[in-house]
């Protein structure tokens, strides 16, 4: 796992990654579930949820939540976001590789490139198993990863950002994702150094956190769900729009992949 030091710091994580969209890709989840199951999501899950943006988004529109982190920082915070909408929501400091809750959900989601910190094999099959208990049969999990692309020719030409800076109020946060990259070629797994650069007026803190991660390519991703079993693969996409399958093109700056009950 990793980048504790960060991940212990909700509102700046918040701050960091307020560049998404999130109500645009709650939409594209939604139509997502609606395509392949018919109807849209009554009660939907965030896996490695952080500071809950996509769980607090669902919860605005009425609909029932859960969310999972490892974080108890990441978990109480959320709490706060959620506020009155708390009392009908499951909020779980757990490990996602082995997790299970009250009631099952229809549509469970990873977002932000997270399931990568599962870096060993049984990891993934553990989560995936767990995911699979947790969605009602014909449900649906959306995970977005890294594009595959940025795996096999890391520093190409493509949209993806490993530094930026996001501003809220007098809080200034400036990201530098993989400032430092270590690889091991047997387990495939990279060693990340993140540093954040938070500014307050005159104060300024500068935050370095490693993490251990494995990139995930899409026909191991594919082996370790059917280890796993219980779920059908059901569409790919390069970008948060239904119109997009995944390919190619440097616009397919993410790889979001969604996999079906069965």
């Amino acid at each position: 796992m990793g980048h504790t030091a960060f991940y212990a710091l909700p509102e700046v994580y918040e701050i960091a990654f307020s560049y998404r969209d999130i109500p645009h890709e709650c939409n594209f989840l939604t139509d997502v579930y609606r395509t392949i199951c018919g109807a849209p999501p009554g009660a939907v899950l965030e896996l490695a949820c952080g500071p809950g943006d996509h769980a607090c988004e669902f919860a605005r529109r009425g609909l029932r939540v859960a969310a999972l982190d490892l974080s108890s920082e990441m978990t109480e915070y959320l709490r706060s976001r959620l506020g009155s909408a708390q009392a009908d929501a499951e909020i779980l400091t757990a490990d996602m590789t082995d997790f299970a809750l009250s009631r099952p959900v229809d549509l469970a989601i990873t977002m932000i490139d997270s399931l990568p910190y599962l870096a060993t094999n049984s990891q993934l099959v553990g989560h995936f198993r767990s995911v699979r208990r947790s969605v009602n049969p014909g449900g649906l999990y959306v995970v977005e990863l890294r594009h595959p692309s940025d795996i096999w020719f890391p520093g190409a030409d493509r949209t993806t950002v490993n530094q930026w800076t996001m501003e809220r109020g007098d809080l200034k946060v400036t990201t530098e994702w993989g400032a430092v990259t270590e690889h091991d070629p047997i387990t495939q797994i990279e060693r990340v150094l993140t540093r954040i650069t938070v500014e307050r007026g005159e104060q300024r803190d500068v935050i370095e956190s490693w993490g251990d991660l494995r990139p995930l390519l899409p026909q191991e991703l594919f082996a370790l769900v059917d280890l796993a079993g219980g779920w059908r693969f059901a569409g790919w996409w390069g970008e948060f729009d239904t119109k997009r399958p995944l390919g190619a093109d440097a616009r397919d700056w993410r790889m979001i992949v969604a996999f079906q009950a069965t």
